[in-house]
């Protein structure tokens, strides 16, 4: 089965700023489920924040007050069948939409209790995998070994020993991770609480699942996403305006020293897309490669903290990058608006999920699948349609005769007086370009205000 699931004690879900990471992190890894953990709110409040992650199934133990909670959210891509609930754990069954893969998860979110951590152990023991590949990850709130932790006050074996217990009882192994050792940080101690466990059946039947450690952000504990398949390929999109370039503090500087008054409109829209272009892969960036690349500079000073966690250079940087980060997530949440074309300007961050499904629809709408060739045969080769495209359009504007025929037109029309006549040959004003781009529809980018604060304003 091709699956991914996310894995994260949030710290609490309630805050603006949890959102935003959230739906970046859905956006940028697609995961078919996701375990929430620690969310600290329930009832209505839960309800609401269930609702705008655009999942459509979800299934919760709730907080106690406003400690614990664990949340299973997944897409329609799958069928998960609520097997066991406990507070420290859901036990599920997960299938394919056809049924013919499953396999057993279970979100786990260990109590800080050691004493009640005890009764988690237990009541783990008795699930056993059987012989169905069994997963089973979160926040266990425990170690294996002892260089599992560090700094901090003295260790205590006690819950490691219950621990490691527990596993080779159940006959479990760890799938490991890729990315900072470390999941959990307070202070100067460092711990790996956070880890995904399976059984033999489980690495049978996916041999190839990947665990990634992925940046510690709005929370002290990291996300875990877990694969079950390679990275699909992601085909480069075309070159396009995209409004959350303006947000950028050099955009307007750009603009200016590109767009002259010696050159036609032509030739400045022409120039100016071929600087903007480099600009944009030189200093903007491509958002999704500025995540990933953030992403890796995070993992990588997160790392170097945790050999020196007081270092006060490398925890402003890691506060630079963190700013970064959320920037990148809120040019990203401009983008998915802007790919909508609905009225975003006035609707603003009310029901993103809208707008990312509507973007979605309309991209598939407008995706070419097959096309009939001069045979009459229909083509789906992806390759072959780029070339009787090209090969079309190629036909079409090319001459035959290598001579152009105007089309016979003479008469037709009324004659210009001279002064129109002039008009039309002398150079064009701003006040005709400011009126020309305000007429267009309301919903072009960048819209009225950021076309005047570019060109207009001194």
């Amino acid at each position: 089965m091709n699956c991914s699931i996310l894995v994260w004690n949030c710290q609490g879900a309630a805050s603006k700023k949890f959102h935003i990471v959230l739906k970046s992190l859905l956006k940028g890894f697609k995961p078919e489920v996701i375990a929430l953990l620690e969310p600290r709110i329930s009832g209505i409040l839960a309800n609401c924040v269930i609702k705008k992650t655009g999942y459509p199934n979800s299934h919760r133990v709730e907080a106690v007050g406003f400690s614990g909670g664990i949340w299973i959210l997944w897409s329609s891509k799958v069928k998960v069948r609520i097997l066991q609930n406990h507070k420290q754990f859901i036990h599920t069954l997960v299938c394919d939409d056809a049924s013919t893969s499953k396999f057993l998860f279970t979100a786990i979110y260990g109590s800080p209790n050691p004493s009640l951590r005890e009764h988690l152990w237990k009541e783990l023991g008795k699930l056993q995998g059987g012989r169905d590949a069994w997963l089973l990850a979160g926040d266990y709130n425990a170690t294996i070994t002892n260089d599992e932790r560090k700094g901090g006050a003295t260790r205590n074996p006690i819950g490691s020993k219950a621990f490691r217990s527990f596993i080779a009882h159940a006959g479990l192994l760890d799938l490991g991770y890729t990315g900072p050792k470390y999941t959990w940080k307070r202070g100067n101690l460092l711990v790996r609480l956070d880890r995904a466990l399976c059984n033999q059946q489980w690495l049978e039947s996916h041999p190839n699942t990947e665990v990634m450690h992925l940046p510690m952000i709005q929370s002290d504990h990291r996300p875990i996403l877990i694969q079950l398949k390679g990275e699909q390929q992601v085909t480069k999109p075309p070159f396009r305006f995209f409004a959350p370039r303006i947000s950028h503090p050099d955009f307007k500087d750009l603009v200016t020293l590109t767009w002259t008054e010696g050159r036609s409109l032509v030739e400045n829209i022409e120039h100016f897309t071929l600087v903007v272009q480099d600009w944009n892969h030189n200093t903007f960036g491509i958002i999704g490669r500025n995540k990933r690349t953030l992403h890796r500079r995070i993992n990588g000073v997160q790392k170097a903290l945790e050999r020196n966690p007081f270092n006060s250079y490398l925890l402003e940087i890691e506060r630079a990058l963190l700013d970064d980060y959320e920037n990148v997530c809120m040019q990203e949440e401009i983008l998915w608006l802007q790919k909508s074309r609905s009225q975003w300007i006035c609707d603003g961050d009310r029901n993103t999920h809208y707008y990312h499904t509507k973007a979605l629809i309309r991209r598939r709408q407008n995706r070419i699948s097959m096309l009939k060739d001069n045979d009459g045969r229909w083509v789906s080769d992806q390759h072959q349609l780029k070339s009787m495209a090209t090969n079309y359009f190629k036909q079409l504007y090319t001459l035959e005769d290598g001579q152009f025929v105007p089309y016979p037109c003479s008469g037709q029309f009324p004659p210009l007086i001279d002064s129109l006549s002039i008009l039309l040959d002398g150079p064009i004003s701003k006040e005709e370009t400011k009126k020309a781009l305000f007429d267009m529809a309301p919903l072009k980018s960048p819209g009225v205000d950021g076309l005047h604060a570019i060109f207009f304003q001194s």
